[in-house]
């Protein structure tokens, strides 16, 4: 990852992508960008990749198209730079959107010592 963790705050571009075969393919159910949100911290980052997941988790869970999991992908509008991500499974024992995983952010990688994983 570049440095552009460094220069915030900076403008984040979601995207929301499904399974298809073999591969992912951008969610069409949500539009090209769901939404883009200004960042000003590595916390706000994760926060809102938390907030987003949970609303797209109930949006995908209640139409005719239940996908098996989502991720969303967080790209910085200036520099296109892929700056977070996180994954959501449908459970097998409740059969719910859950995350697979934490959220991923270039924080973690240009800030490990500042990186609060509260947040």
């Amino acid at each position: 990852m570049g440095g552009y963790m460094h220069t915030a705050p900076f403008t984040l571009a979601l995207t929301v992508w499904v399974p298809a075969g073999t591969s992912w393919a951008q969610c069409t159910i949500l539009g090209a960008s769901m939404t883009e949100e200004l960042i000003k911290t590595c916390g706000e980052l994760r926060a809102v990749l938390g907030a987003q997941g949970r609303l797209v988790s109930r949006i995908l869970s209640s139409g005719p198209k239940r996908p098996d999991a989502f991720r969303i992908n967080g790209r910085r509008t200036d520099c296109g730079e892929l700056t977070a991500q996180v994954e959501w499974r449908r459970s097998a024992e409740t059969h719910l959107l859950v995350p697979a995983c934490e959220v991923w952010t270039s924080c973690e990688w240009v800030h490990p010592a500042t990186l609060s994983l509260t947040a």
